[in-house]
């Protein structure tokens, strides 16, 4: 058997990463541009080695914003999908640290 994760479709403007998002993926079918808000600890107390997979399925950049003393970790400070169908993934490694991959811009 191979794995499965949870899906999460979002179509607003803005969305903040929540528990239920955790292994799982969250799919932006939004036109415009979208920002993805990661929270802190005090927030969501999301486990270290949490994984989250996002992905641009609509037309809009979506760009990856911390929340206040959250540090986004990724090659070059790149923290935006790069066209329609880019995954990124967040992988938290510390209290308010994640780390950023993928198909970044």
């Amino acid at each position: 058997l191979s794995p499965t994760v949870g899906v999460t479709s979002q179509s607003s403007a803005t969305y903040t990463l929540a528990l239920t998002d955790a292994a799982g993926a969250v799919e932006v079918t939004q036109s415009n541009a979208c920002i993805v808000i990661v929270p802190s600890q005090t927030t969501v107390a999301f486990p270290i080695g949490t994984i989250i997979e996002v992905v641009q399925m609509g037309s809009g950049q979506v760009s990856l914003s911390p929340a206040p003393g959250v540090s986004l970790l990724s090659a070059d400070g790149l923290l935006r999908t790069r066209t329609q169908y880019s995954c990124l993934s967040v992988r938290k490694n510390g209290a308010n640290s994640w780390v950023v991959a993928g198909d970044l811009a």
